[in-house]
C-alpha cells in the first residue's frame, strides 16, 4: 500500500500549485510517516539496549560504535 500517484495530478488539475499538492502530499501519507519513523526509532533504542546489557559501556574498555554514537 502507498500513496496513490493520481494525488498529486488531482491536486495539480485542481488549480493547487506545485508547493501546495506537495504539502497535500505529505498529508495523506503522514500516518505512513509516522509509522516508518516511530519503527525506526523502536530499532535504535532495541540495539542499543541489546549492547548496554550484552557488552557494557565502559568508555576505552567496552564500548562500541553503537553506543558511542548514542551515548
Amino acid at each position: 500500500a502507498g500513496l496513490d500517484p493520481a494525488t498529486r495530478l488531482t491536486a495539480l488539475a485542481l488549480g493547487a500549485t506545485p508547493g501546495q499538492a506537495t504539502l497535500a502530499m505529505i498529508r495523506e501519507a503522514r500516518f505512513g510517516i509516522g509509522a516508518a519513523a516511530a519503527a525506526g526509532f523502536g530499532a535504535v533504542i532495541s540495539e542499543v539496549g541489546a549492547v548496554m546489557m550484552v557488552g557494557g559501556n565502559i568508555a576505552g574498555h567496552t564500548r562500541v560504535m553503537t553506543t558511542a554514537i548514542v551515548l
